[in-house]
């Protein structure tokens, strides 16, 4: 099939801070004129309705190639593409440049991160105003006719403690339980009065010492096994803090942290949660998953004074107030270009200053982040009280709850013949 000749534009104006139609009408829509590039304008009016409007969009497509500006955040785009899926029409080929006019805006951070040299194109940009132009590198690089990247898709199936399957939910930046759809959750509430990220800080204060009760399976990539990435070597080898039966890996809870993406490292501009996507790119469709287990944590276990094996029959939340000291350590080298994914459990005091108990960078203990490169995860809540955080899902910032008994499926693909990609 032809390349499409129209984009069409989709603008949102509840994202973020509310300037997608000002950023719009000032900057996109003259530069789509000025280079005589014909386009079609929607406007959301609600909730989901990206979805909607990708839906009608995709009818009149009737399979062939579509081109999408989304000018709003990654709750834009993931009803986009939720919603195209749930159509149930014909899709084909979907390209999209995405504008950074939400609030975290992770997927554009991550396709062009500041620490990287500014890219440059075949085209006059010379009339774009300085402080406008960074926000239009996707757009530009879809209009130098370049050939967008591929965008994995991961799908996710919720399942009841019968068996049943709710509708499958898909999502294209992050897959996450614990501390992070937690603060998901809880930062909702803080919107109205903290619009922008430092609401998700706060919300992570709130939750640094939770532990969440579950267990958790990854599934091996199609044709080969799950890796586990280890700091020493800097490389991904076989898993070494678990251990693999029949190509799947078990992990024992409980959990603080369980995030997997297939594309994106940062969550902010700064906050790089997944490196290795960004250092070792994968070759093939797979998700990496970062992983928190505090009883790996050894002033853990001395708090609870209790073995590993012993502290699953206990009341880990007693320890919360001490791992809530690692999660700070850990999260905050995160804004250090990902520099937690090396940290290693002490195995001796630190220097002169240091806090005993602090981790280390390349240091000989145990790794305390887990990073595995897999095909999919099964995450499966211990049975506790109707409002268990650990029945929380966050699908791109879309919040989800298990049924009491139940679990979640997570593999990449979407088992859809649609294909998508994004500019970067």
């Amino acid at each position: 099939m032809s390349a499409p000749k129209v984009f069409h534009l989709i603008v949102n104006p509840a994202a973020g801070h509310g300037f997608a139609p000002t950023f719009v009408t000032e900057h996109v829509a003259p530069l789509l004129t000025r280079l005589s590039h014909p386009y079609e304008l929607h406007t959301t009016s609600a909730p989901l309705d990206a979805g909607a409007i990708g839906a009608r969009i995709a009818a009149a497509a009737a399979g062939w190639p579509v081109k999408v500006i989304v000018a709003g955040g990654d709750g834009t785009a993931h009803e986009l593409i939720e919603g195209l899926y749930q159509s149930g029409l014909e899709l084909g080929e979907w390209s999209i440049a995405v504008l950074p006019l939400g609030t975290a805006n992770a997927l554009y951070h991550s396709l062009f991160p500041s620490s990287r040299p500014a890219p440059t194109f075949p085209i006059d940009t010379s009339f774009i105003a300085p402080d406008a132009l960074p926000s239009l590198y996707s757009l530009l690089s879809a209009l130098s006719g370049t050939t967008p990247r591929p965008l994995p898709i991961t799908c996710t199936r919720l399942i009841s403690a019968a068996g049943q399957s709710a509708p499958p939910i898909f999502s294209h930046i992050v897959l996450s339980t614990s501390l992070h759809a937690s603060i998901l959750a809880d930062s909702e509430a803080l919107r109205p009065t903290h619009p922008g990220t430092e609401r998700f800080k706060l919300a992570a204060q709130a939750n640094l010492g939770v532990f969440y009760r579950a267990d958790a399976v990854l599934l091996p990539v199609a044709g080969a096994s799950v890796t586990q990435y280890d700091p020493h070597s800097d490389m991904f080898v076989a898993p070494f803090t678990s251990t693999a039966t029949d190509g799947r890996v078990e992990l024992a809870g409980p959990f603080t942290y369980l995030l997997s993406s297939t594309l994106v490292p940062r969550l902010e501009p700064t906050f790089v949660i997944a490196p290795t996507l960004q250092t070792h790119p994968p070759t093939s469709p797979s998700m990496d998953v970062v992983v928190l287990r505090p009883l790996r944590d050894p002033r853990v276990r001395a708090t609870l004074g209790v073995d590993v094996a012993e502290s699953r029959q206990t009341d880990p939340q007693a320890a919360g107030a001490v791992w809530a000291e690692r999660a700070v350590e850990v999260l905050g080298q995160a804004y250090s270009e990902g520099a937690h994914v090396a940290l290693t459990y002490p195995v001796s005091p630190g220097g002169a200053g240091a806090k005993p108990w602090a981790a280390q960078a390349g240091g000989d203990g145990e790794v305390v982040v887990e990073v595995y490169r897999c095909g999919g995860f099964e995450w499966t809540p211990v049975s506790e009280p109707a409002g268990d955080k650990a029945r929380t899902v966050c699908a791109d910032g879309s919040l989800h709850t298990l049924e009491p008994g139940g679990r979640a499926e997570v593999v990449v693909g979407s088992g859809s013949a649609a294909r998508f990609a994004v500019w970067n």
